[in-house]
């Protein structure tokens, strides 16, 4: 898997759409309803805020995904015996 499809599948596992309607009524609501007279202006801190929380739940998901994906499956060991003479430098040989 390639790390655009990793990203892409995160953002519509990580309830992309929802958090981008919420993001799209918050910078609206930032915009028009919120005063433009404040010290620091809230509508630019809304839209921000809302657009990096976003970007970082989608990339926490991609990083489980990631993780979860990755975990290889190790054979199950029935033995591990000693080595035969021609083998004397080798730990042990694992049947399985």
């Amino acid at each position: 898997m390639t790390f655009s499809d990793r990203i892409w599948s995160a953002t519509l596992k990580s309830w992309g759409g929802l958090i981008s309607v919420v993001s799209v009524v918050a910078a609206i609501v930032g915009f028009f309803v919120v005063p433009a007279s404040q010290t620091v202006p809230l509508n630019w801190t809304l839209v921000l805020f809302l657009l990096l929380l976003a970007v970082v739940i989608v990339l926490f998901r991609a990083a489980y995904d990631a993780n979860f994906d990755s975990r290889a499956n190790l054979p199950k060991v029935r033995t591990v015996i000693e080595p035969p003479a021609t083998y004397k430098e080798a730990s042990a040989l694992v049947r399985v």
